[in-house]
């Protein structure tokens, strides 16, 4: 079945799930389906021990809390993941370089084929072009078993407001001040680039000078990737390919 994906206007219309252990020739096999109660479609096989929580849950856990709001609810993947974005009630405004603002998010994940399914990523929009980008720092991954409790609440309260601050953070801040500081010869780092289709790759190459800053190189390809490639492909893959073009951020470690 092909996979679907899904914006959510009302949480009550994502489908609850239910967890079937498999066995055969009556033995257990060490696995379990995800369930789709209502069609009783298999969303996803995992192991026994994987925990999981209920997306409606998630939902609610974030609703919870007082500081921010879900801008959009997207499932996808036949109803495997859940993907939540998230602002501030008063979005912030981070100054990256002189009069270049990102305002920052995070998104929260749910994903049932994963054994710690729940994770929290900083995420932003610059304001001056509207391009989106991930912080380039790790995600933060939660224990699901506790789901419900005040300490889960109060860990996923502050993992969001972490993902948030990152771009606030003297390791991002530091890291975007030495990409414009750094510049770099296109021809010499161009097998270095994040590869996308020719005709993106030409759009961004049009806009570079041959010696130009990481920094631009950064920002011409999460200009691509927001307004050329993301209204023509899933959220998940809109968010590989941010993750992708941090990498050449890294190109400040190597010249």
């Amino acid at each position: 079945m092909k996979a679907k994906e899904i914006l959510i206007t009302e949480a009550d219309t994502i489908p609850l799930v239910d967890e079937c252990p498999l066995s055969a020739h009556e033995r257990e096999t060490g696995f379990k389906a995800i369930v789709d109660k209502t069609t009783m479609n298999t969303i996803c096989v995992v192991p026994v021990e994987h925990g999981i929580i209920q997306h409606q849950h998630v939902i609610a856990e974030v609703n919870k809390l007082d500081n921010y709001l879900i801008k959009k609810t997207l499932l996808s993947n036949n109803g495997r993941t859940l993907t939540l974005e998230l602002t501030e009630r008063e979005p912030k405004q981070i100054e990256l370089l002189p009069d270049d603002f990102i305002e920052c998010g995070a998104r929260v994940f749910n994903d049932y084929g994963r054994s710690r399914g729940l994770s929290v990523q900083g995420c932003g929009t610059r304001v001056v072009c509207s391009n989106g980008a991930i912080a380039p720092v790790k995600t933060k991954a939660m224990e699901v078993f506790a789901y419900g409790t005040a300490e889960f609440n109060h860990e996923l309260e502050q993992q969001i407001g972490i993902c948030i601050k990152t771009w606030s953070t003297g390791e991002v801040t530091d890291l975007m001040e030495k990409a414009n500081k750094t510049i770099v010869s296109i021809k010499d780092v161009a097998t270095k680039l994040p590869h996308l289709p020719k005709k993106y790759m030409d759009k961004i190459m049009d806009e570079l000078e041959d010696q130009d800053t990481v920094y631009n190189i950064w920002n011409q390809y999460t200009r691509v990737i927001t307004h050329e490639i993301g209204p023509k492909v899933k959220y998940a893959g809109l968010v590989g390919l941010q993750k992708r073009a941090n990498k050449i951020l890294e190109l400040v470690k190597t010249v």
